[in-house]
């Protein structure tokens, strides 16, 4: 099985021209997953970065812009997923994953779900059954045994294990270890890490670690500031051909 590589983008950064030739260039055979960050006020799991694309696709956000995206790249081969926050929602969550039903997501990330929310997990999981979509569970190395767990033991997806606190901070971490120890619990799923990948690198010694993919998204946010569509082509490929090694 080839190594997985997720992509990720808040919609509609840096507007909607410039976002539609880049998800436009992405083909089935570089990419499997696309990550489409629907933008909010309080993106505080997200590193600097990613937080200012927010800030400006917030002002830009069309769900009928969205909803064609989303279908664009269904149509071509690729999975699509949601990646928001339970913040967002605003106490109704039944309401915010219909939501991102419509717009045709197969699942939907939450990265403050298991931090700030803990105590809605299971009527979340349940909500998100209800809605027809999957439940990305998101994880980091600070993430309790107990919960990782258990969480599991509800969800049938792909895992997304985040290597930093946040995208674009970067503390130490033993790739190694972090690798081994959420393998204990993973079983057939597969492990896609992110948030805290910055470089071929970084790719090289997560795959070793035991991981089946990589999900970038910050290594992206120059590029698109340029609307160096190019570049990006070229990085994609690159760290395919990284991924491809394994």
């Amino acid at each position: 099985m080839r190594g997985k590589l997720a992509v990720y983008f808040t919609f509609p950064y840096p507007d909607s021209k410039v976002i539609g030739s880049f998800l436009d260039s992405l083909g089935s055979e570089f990419v499997d997953y696309v990550e489409l960050g629907i933008p909010v006020m309080h993106p505080y799991y997200d590193g600097p970065k990613i937080r200012m694309t927010h800030e400006s696709a917030r002002k830009l956000f069309n769900p009928d812009e969205l909803r064609t995206a989303v279908k664009n790249i269904n149509d071509r081969g690729m999975e699509t997923y949601a990646l928001t926050y339970m913040n967002s929602f605003e106490n109704n969550v039944e309401e915010g994953i219909n939501k991102i039903k419509e717009y045709g997501f197969k699942g939907v990330i939450l990265p403050d779900l298991l931090i700030d929310y803990f105590d809605e997990s299971n009527s979340t999981v349940d909500a998100v059954k209800r809605g027809g979509l999957h439940l990305i569970p998101f994880f980091t190395s600070s993430t309790p045994d107990s919960v990782v767990g258990e969480i599991l033991k509800k969800t049938d997806s792909w895992i997304y294990h985040g290597i930093q606190p946040s995208t674009g901070i970067t503390v130490p971490v033993d790739i190694s270890r972090t690798g081994a120890r959420i393998r204990e619990f993973s079983g057939r799923s597969e492990v896609i890490f992110g948030f805290g990948i910055s470089n071929p690198g970084d790719i090289r010694k997560v795959m070793e670690s035991g991981a089946d993919g990589v999900a970038i998204g910050s290594m992206f946010i120059d590029y698109l500031k340029k609307g160096d569509l190019e570049g990006f082509k070229n990085m994609v490929s690159e760290i395919r051909g990284v991924l491809d090694e394994y």
